[in-house]
């Protein structure tokens, strides 16, 4: 039966349920006129209904209807206790009902006979007549068809072509052997080879030696007709560069679907790979810096206590004691130890700098003197500033620092000599750069770059450089945070640092700082204020106990009055019940509770007029902003030695002390 002919079972199923609802409307019109027909005529609306399924549905719709109309007639509308008379009466009229009915169905079945035939006939000649127009056209259209088809093909593979040629990716076919035989334009693009110069060729001239078995590999797997899905591997450009790609390879059938070749799609994703790599190590980087940051945080809190002690031994050892010189041994491992705490902060990026808009030029000639005795005679220095070189938003000492650090290290790659070049010059980062540098933005930058003609690095040695403690030089010659300092100290300036080395081919380090707008801030030289003390009244809050007893020891020796706290909450009791004036608020700013700022906050809005000096060995965000300390903040760097912290004190409260602290 076909598909779109009508069902013949629903098709019975609405005429006979049609038939079953016209004489359920009849039997319901019959009910409306029970009050004036009474027991009468009860047939009377079920022969409409008769003769309307006779005329329109035929012979058998017109039987269930005399019979459903014969049922319903007998059930509602005979009388229930009738005569003989009235019996017969209701028999006669129900044989009457039926004969007339049958007699209406016959008749409908007949009109509804001749009228299909008539609609076959008409049907046919119709179909007659449609062959015969269609027959002439349908040669006609065969012959444009074939026209057409022709077209299409042609169009489709021109089409087909100029997408296989317009595609990034690489498509190019081999035969069974891996010799080529078609290579698009991407695959000249990517790989430096032209058509001419593949086609006819083996496609192992891409394939590292190394890695020729694993092509021999993908050839059998077509072969047996498998397909290579998104398998990454190396291959090499025509100048020997490797690249990472990512290719997807697939049989070619004949018409027969006998294997006669393979189809290979070829993606460089070098950048991509590259810049996964950068994103990894920018993570790990983060992640020792901010372990390093915090054990530099705790330890600077020992070695604060350490010089404080060192400082208070001293006062009680005068100079012809022997003992003096055992105490300063001690002060110097102290202070060598803070060094390298500050490199651990640098690195950290957990320094607390003060920037400044510093002159390249100057800071250049300044470090080129100090460089041209440390790198020694054997090794050639040029220092060659651009002729445009824009000034740049960092701390003068820490950019020379930067530039001192990365001159040693190049210094130790030339044991026998060799050429160390330092170039600066405006540098803008384009959008195309900072695609495939990760978190570079694009804009105007000063490059910094050091360059040497060393031993240079491996891949495995560059990937680890800018970590702490990370070296290759012999034990005792280096620390191993020299240019983790470096790499620290350019990220909080918001910087960028890249290292660029072969083994044998020397190294480059290029560093690209903001470009600062505005004027250059002159160098100054600020006379220090001596160590005095005063008879001022200082709210002290330390949450470490050995800085807070030492500190608080010399400051009640200089003649302050010492409100001493160790958390803020006992900080805001003692203030709130200390009814005389607090002239300043000396604060640690990582604490519990609450930070050092949040507590100086609720303290001036107490006490107006109260001074506030910051003291902490960590960059936090309370007070600084990416490193960078706010304007108008006083802030002491923790370890300190007593003196400075009496010095710095007293610069914030003015001049007018109680006399020399040595004195007190």
């Amino acid at each position: 039966m076909n598909a779109l002919s009508p069902n013949p079972s629903a098709s019975r199923l609405r005429r006979y349920g049609t038939t079953v609802l016209v004489v359920a409307v009849a039997a319901l019109v019959r009910a409306l006129l029970q009050p004036l027909l009474g027991y009468g005529l009860p047939f009377i609306t079920f022969f409409a209904a008769v003769f309307l399924v006779a005329w329109s549905m035929g012979f058998r719709p017109a039987i269930v209807a005399v019979a459903v109309s014969a049922l319903l007639a007998g059930l509602l509308f005979f009388p229930p206790a009738a005569s003989t008379h009235e019996a017969l009466l209701t028999t006669v009229g129900l044989v009457l009902f039926i004969g007339i009915g049958l007699g209406a169905g016959a008749m409908g079945e007949g009109r509804l006979q001749a009228q299909r035939k008539a609609e076959r006939e008409a049907a046919e000649a119709r179909h007659v007549r449609s062959v015969a127009e269609n027959t002439a056209v349908e040669a006609e259209e065969a012959a444009t068809q074939a026209a057409q088809s022709a077209a299409e093909a042609e169009e489709h593979a021109i089409r087909l072509a100029a997408i296989v040629d317009w595609s990034d990716d690489a498509i190019i076919t081999k035969d069974l052997n891996g010799v080529v035989r078609s290579w698009n334009a991407a695959a000249a693009r990517i790989f430096g080879y032209s058509a001419a110069e593949m086609v006819g060729q083996s496609i192992l001239r891409l394939v590292p030696p190394e890695l020729h078995a694993e092509e021999h590999d993908v050839l059998a797997r077509i072969r047996r007709g498998e397909h290579v899905a998104h398998y990454e591997t190396t291959r090499l450009r025509k100048d020997g560069t490797r690249i990472t790609i990512a290719l997807t390879v697939s049989p070619i059938r004949d018409a027969g679907g006998v294997i006669t070749g393979a189809s290979a799609i070829k993606r460089d994703i070098t950048a991509q790979r590259n810049v996964e790599a950068q994103l990894r190590q920018a993570q790990q980087l983060d992640a020792i810096g901010q372990l390093a940051g915090g054990v530099a945080h705790d330890f600077n809190n020992v070695l604060a206590a350490i010089s404080g002690y060192v400082a208070l031994l001293l006062r009680a050892l005068p100079p012809p004691d022997d003992r003096r010189a055992d105490v300063l041994g001690i002060q110097e491992a102290a202070d060598r130890a803070a060094a390298l705490t500050q490199q651990l902060l640098a690195f950290g990026r957990k320094q607390v700098m003060q920037p400044t808009v510093v002159d390249l030029r100057e800071v250049l000639d300044d470090t080129g003197r100090l460089l041209a005795r440390l790198i020694g005679e054997h090794i050639d220095l040029a220092i060659s500033p651009g002729p445009v070189l824009s000034p740049v938003l960092a701390d003068r000492g820490q950019l020379g620092q930067i530039i001192v650090n990365l001159a040693i290290n190049a210094r130790d790659a030339m044991p026998s000599g060799g050429r160390l070049t330092i170039e600066a010059r405006d540098a803008p980062l384009t959008e195309a750069y900072a695609d495939s540098h990760l978190a570079v933005t694009p804009g105007p930058y000063v490059l910094i770059a050091v360059s040497d003609t060393g031993h240079g690095m491996t891949p495995e040695v560059k990937a680890h450089i800018f970590e702490p403690f990370f070296t290759t030089k012999p034990r005792g010659k280096g620390t191993g945070l020299g240019l983790a300092t470096v790499f620290g100290i350019v990220k909080q300036l918001g910087g960028h640092i890249f290292v660029y080395s072969e083994p044998d081919q020397g190294t480059t380090f290029k560093i690209y700082l903001p470009r600062a707008e505005g004027a250059i801030t002159a160098t100054a030289t600020e006379a220090s204020a001596p160590a005095v003390g005063g008879s001022e009244t200082i709210l002290f809050v330390e949450d470490e106990p050995s800085i807070r007893r030492v500190l608080q020891r010399f400051l009640e020796m200089a003649a302050y009055t010492v409100l001493e706290a160790a958390t803020p909450r006992e900080a805001l009791e003692l203030a709130q019940h200390y009814e005389r004036p607090i002239d300043l608020l000396l604060t640690d700013v990582v604490m519990p509770e609450m930070s050092g700022r949040e507590l100086a906050d609720r303290l001036v809005a107490q006490r107006p007029g109260l001074l506030v000096l910051y003291m902490s060995g960590y960059a936090d965000d309370a007070i600084v902003h990416q490193g960078r300390l706010e304007p108008d903040t006083a802030f002491l760097h923790k370890p300190f030695a007593p003196d400075t912290l009496l010095r710095r004190i007293r610069e914030v409260l003015g001049p007018g002390g109680a006399g020399a602290a040595e004195g007190a």
